[in-house]
């Protein structure tokens, strides 16, 4: 997702089919931060934690590159 001069790379699990931490691993590992690069934004990830019991956001994590 790219806006107001600013790239968003978003990752979303379903809590209880990955251990914490998963997706930030998972992302950095496929590098995905490295298709942005040259575009010269700022570059920022959220991953997004859903559960299956309550079918809603339970935990997120943000990081800005």
């Amino acid at each position: 997702l790219q806006a107001y001069g600013q790239v968003c790379l978003l990752e979303f699990k379903l809590q209880g089919r990955s251990r914490p931490g998963a997706a930030v691993e998972e992302m950095k590992r496929r590098r995905y931060m490295d298709k942005c690069r040259g575009l010269g934004q700022p570059i920022h990830w959220l991953w997004l934690y859903f559960s299956r019991r309550t079918r809603n956001v339970e935990r997120f994590e943000v990081e800005t590159v």
